[in-house]
């Protein structure tokens, strides 16, 4: 079970095609892209990459947020407060 379609109960669509991007999560009602970053992701050509892509879809009006894969398994509690506070919830409001 993916834990973050749990926590959030808002539209999302997985794997959405933006422009000509593919992403990994977007909220559509709060114009968020989030992102899950792999090791190949600290490459430097990567690195560009990721830059230019967060730079194009910002210009869309579109947040990116990235978090790495160690994030997700060691601080995973921290990464869903960190999208909550970016939807404009807390922890609190998952408990209503």
């Amino acid at each position: 079970m993916n834990h973050f379609f749990v926590i959030t109960n808002k539209p999302k669509d997985k794997n959405l095609e933006i422009t000509n991007y593919i992403v990994d999560f977007f909220i559509a009602s709060h114009r968020i892209v989030i992102e899950l970053d792999g090791r190949q992701h600290r490459l430097k050509e990567n690195k560009e990459e990721d830059a230019k892509r967060d730079c194009d879809l910002q210009k869309l009006g579109i947040n990116v947020l990235r978090y790495k894969n160690e994030d997700i398994n060691s601080r995973f509690n921290a990464v869903c407060e960190d999208i909550l506070r970016h939807l404009g919830l807390s922890v609190l409001d998952l408990k209503q």
